[in-house]
């Protein structure tokens, strides 16, 4: 934590231990087909045999077969327990990419992906020769939320707010956790018009809906929003839109203001 003694990750658990026989359907049908040929090769050497020669002479070659069967059947088992490790580690692969693109409170992107994603964004508007909008949305009074209801209440707060914002965002449109309670968007291939009407449908929608738990209206977003210029770094870009952000603040909240 910022200001404080670096805190220790705990200490790694130890996993589960892989059993000695697989579990579940294969384990059931490895000793089914174990107990076939243990029973199978008994019943055919006590049989008296048609040919009149002992069975006990053919011994080696029962045994060359079982052999082959065993070998058969534990590679087969080797295989099963080896896509079943592969699965896990794409499966853990998968969490780990999410957890490092993804903000755990949120869930939507964090400042990291959308600072990639703006690159990708801007070469495809460069291609294309369309344009690019970004702009900064804040949460007007969430830390007054927070003094008075608490941390967990502020949590709540940004959780539903992600979840209004992607209701009201086009699916074109990326939203990312920027900065405590400041989120970046992201609108490709659209005009500043556009944009503006876009963000102001996601101010109203959050200002008239229950965010957190809390009553309509009790929660309100001012968002300042700019137009990529070409050539311009992030940096620059992201400045721009936090200046439109101050003077949505200055002008009294709770509004869209772009420069």
């Amino acid at each position: 934590m910022p200001g404080g003694e670096p805190t220790r990750p705990p200490a790694r658990q130890p996993g589960p231990a892989t059993p000695a026989w697989p579990e579940g359907w294969a384990g059931l049908l490895a000793l089914l087909a174990l107990l076939a040929l243990v029973t199978g090769s008994t019943v055919w050497l006590a049989a008296p045999s048609p040919t009149g020669l002992a069975r006990s002479t053919l011994w080696p070659a029962v045994m060359i077969t079982s052999a082959a069967v065993l070998l058969a059947l534990a590679a087969g088992l080797l295989m099963y327990r080896l896509r079943q490790a592969r699965a896990e580690v794409e499966a853990a692969q998968a969490r780990i990419h999410m957890l490092v693109a993804h903000d755990e409170l949120t869930g939507l992107w964090n400042r990291r992906h959308a600072q990639q994603a703006f690159q990708v964004e801007l070469q495809r508007a460069t291609r294309s020769k369309r344009p690019l909008c970004l702009a900064l949305v804040d949460i007007d009074n969430l830390k007054q939320i927070n003094d008075h209801q608490g941390h967990a209440a502020g949590d709540a707060v940004l959780r539903a707010f992600a979840q209004q914002a992607a209701v009201a965002l086009r699916k074109t449109d990326l939203l990312a956790r920027w900065n405590g309670e400041e989120f970046l968007v992201l609108l490709p291939e659209t005009s500043m018009d556009a944009a503006v009407a876009t963000l102001d449908r996601l101010r109203q929608r959050v200002d008239d809906a229950s965010v957190g738990g809390l009553a309509a209206h009790a929660v309100t977003v001012s968002i300042g929003v700019t137009l990529h210029a070409p050539d311009e770094s992030l940096e620059a870009t992201v400045d721009r839109a936090n200046h439109a952000l101050y003077i949505a603040r200055v002008k009294g909240q709770n509004r869209v203001t772009s420069v």
